[in-house]
């Protein structure tokens, strides 16, 4: 993860601080803001979009994506980045998704035009 975040990500971000391990790398960017990756069979991407301050919880101010650098059983396509397993799922699959696991709501906001509709299930 470390080679990943130097090579591919840190020269592009405005950051203030960067940690990585092999499997993991977080980066502090400059607005706050905090971008964590987790390695496993693909990539894992999460943005807190207010960093350490509160409430930390996914779905209200943290947001999942993935990557894989090869197709995933029909959810990706070759270096797609995808909101966290929406590929082909109706609107209403999205919200109830949502609603069950709040790491998916990338999906929703993704077909929401990245807004946040009445019917979104998390009070902001």
């Amino acid at each position: 993860m470390e080679d990943f975040a130097k090579n591919y990500l840190l020269p592009y971000l405005n950051y203030t601080k960067s940690e990585s391990s092999e499997n993991y790398a977080y980066i502090i960017l400059a607005d706050g803001s905090r971008f964590d990756i987790k390695k496993g069979s693909c990539l894992d991407f999460m943005i807190d979009i207010n960093g350490v301050k509160n409430p930390n919880y996914s779905g209200k101010d943290r947001f999942t994506f993935l990557y894989c650098p090869y197709e995933n059983e029909g959810d990706t396509e070759l270096g797609e980045i995808i909101p966290y397993k929406s590929k082909n799922m109706t609107r209403e699959q999205l919200l109830n998704s949502c609603k069950n696991a709040g790491y998916k709501c990338s999906g929703l906001l993704s077909v929401d035009n990245w807004e946040f509709k009445d019917d979104y299930p998390y009070n902001l």
